[in-house]
């Protein structure tokens, strides 16, 4: 797939994240995207769903939709998703997220840190693999 094709995702403010339990079963959930270098790049911490099933099945389902997930936007797009091990790339992530969602960042790291989850935190690197077949 054109990396330049992942823009719009990367630009959107909310993107609907898919990925599947062990029996082939979807669940979505709404996610912050950052586009760099033609792939998306998302944040979670280790104790979420998304992440103990992505351990299991890297495929994911993609579209930018609305805060709470339950509007799609956009095209639906499918990809593999693995964790972001390079610190240097964990760090421009964090960085463009900080620029991209500016306070409502400062909040959310606040929450991480009073629950503490702040140390659980997790950068997830989508690679998008092309449209996703109609349903």
């Amino acid at each position: 797939m054109d990396p330049q094709s992942l823009d719009p995702l990367g630009a959107a403010r909310y993107l609907a994240l898919t990925t599947f339990r062990r029996d082939g079963r979807d669940v979505t959930t709404p996610v912050w995207p950052v586009g760099m270098n033609g792939r998306l790049y998302v944040g979670t911490t280790r104790n979420t769903g998304k992440f103990k099933r992505l351990r299991h099945n890297d495929h994911v389902r993609f579209a930018p939709c609305n805060a709470n997930g339950s509007r799609i936007l956009g095209e639906w797009h499918e990809g593999r998703a693995h964790v972001v091990e390079d610190a240097a790339l964990r760090r421009d992530y964090l960085r463009a997220l900080r620029r991209k969602y500016t306070w409502a960042y400062y909040l959310i790291m606040l929450i991480y840190r009073l629950r503490g989850l702040y140390p659980q935190r997790v950068v997830l690197e989508i690679e998008a693999e092309g449209p996703a077949a109609a349903s």
